[in-house]
């Protein structure tokens, strides 16, 4: 099978090229970026561009590779849907849950970045929320919710439906209101729960990178052909032509309501006001 991912050296550039356009996040997520051998690479040369580091992870391979990357993570994100062997069930993977518990704690003793735990709501893990909660508040850590997305002709039975969805989201307020390490804001967790339309600016704030190199507004299992900014070795930050494309993009996919993950919820509307709200939180959490 040829092996479509990019070479190490490319994405060195990119975390270059990125950070001199002003970028300040350095995200990496699915597939698993604990996959790659040179993460700790990737991490580092992000942190010496002055960036925020931020790994969403299954926790599979945390336990063996906690002291190598913990030192160069700002935010972990854990991928968390059940506690216990329920988790195994749901991901297709014996002994995925007692890994990721070992290699939270190897996280811990070898980090000093927040840990979050990312847990996506759906028709086979609604009765979970509460025992997530409460594994979060065992282990020190938060935890923010959020609900499942559909993956056109993948996954269309695991969604919720509105009554479902409207229960899940008023019982993970009272969580909240209970004083568990919910982190998502109120107002994210309305927007989960009514199901209203909002105005996505995650387009606005960063572009996405797949596997093969090339850059996209948004993330692309979402949708089938959604163009592209071009590849990374072919696209400039600061030319007019990206610049154009940027500012049409932006637009066209802030009405776009496909998703609700934490990042686009905590973003969505006013940026003014969601900065307000998120700084408000933190600052009651800490």
């Amino acid at each position: 099978m040829e092996d479509d991912c990019l070479p190490t050296a490319d994405i060195i550039a990119l975390i270059d090229k990125a950070a001199q356009a002003g970028m300040v996040h350095y995200i990496l997520w699915g597939g698993e970026p604990l996959a790659a051998d040179a993460l700790p690479e990737f991490l580092a040369r992000a942190k010496t561009n002055g960036m925020r580091t931020v790994v969403c992870t299954s926790g599979y391979r945390l336990k063996d590779r906690a002291r190598e990357i913990a030192p160069l993570i700002d935010h972990l994100l854990l991928s968390l849907e059940a506690v216990g062997e329920k988790q195994d069930k749901l991901r297709g993977c014996p002994g995925l849950y007692q890994r990721m518990v070992q290699g939270l704690d190897a996280y811990t003793a070898y980090g000093s970045g927040s840990t979050f735990l990312w847990s996506n709501v759906s028709k086979k893990n609604k009765d979970q929320v509460r025992s997530l909660a409460l594994f979060a508040r065992e282990h020190g850590i938060g935890i923010e919710f959020f609900p499942a997305a559909l993956y056109p002709g993948y996954n269309e039975d695991l969604m919720l439906n509105g009554q479902e969805r409207d229960h899940v989201f008023s019982e993970i307020k009272q969580l909240k209101k209970e004083g568990f390490p919910v982190r998502n804001t109120r107002y994210a967790l309305e927007l989960m729960r009514s199901q209203r339309l909002f105005k996505c600016n995650i387009a606005r704030l960063g572009v996405q990178v797949a596997s093969d190199g090339r850059l996209y507004p948004c993330e692309p299992r979402f949708f089938e052909g959604l163009p592209s900014y071009g590849h990374i070795n072919e696209v400039d930050f600061t030319h007019p032509a990206f610049l154009k494309d940027y500012t049409r993009y932006r637009k066209q996919f802030s009405s776009c309501n496909a998703c609700l993950m934490p990042c686009v919820a905590h973003t969505a509307d006013s940026l003014i006001m969601q900065s307000c709200r998120r700084f408000l939180n933190y600052t009651y959490y800490h």
